[in-house]
């Protein structure tokens, strides 16, 4: 019952996510003129807005696959022993 809520959540979350995406799509479809560096590149803006998006995508990526983990600190568990002392 749970796996089957999680799936229609799943479903739902991505949907509404699609509409989202082709309503930007669809309201941002005018051409727009962008300068890199020397270059000058006209595009619709919803193109400049995947684009970017897709940078800001693959840059997290990368700077997520190449960072150093975090070090892993372990608690020790409590024991019979350490009760004792806490209570003298």
């Amino acid at each position: 019952m749970a796996d089957n809520i999680k799936a229609n959540l799943k479903l739902t979350g991505i949907s509404i996510l699609a509409v989202l995406v082709l309503v930007v799509i669809l309201q941002n479809t005018t051409t727009v003129e962008t300068k890199i560096l020397w270059m000058s590149i006209s595009m619709p803006r919803a193109l400049l807005l995947l684009v970017t998006v897709g940078i800001g995508f693959g840059a997290g990526y990368v700077y997520g696959r190449f960072r150093k983990p975090k070090p892993v600190v372990t608690v020790p568990a409590a024991t019979p022993e350490a009760e004792r002392v806490d209570e003298e």
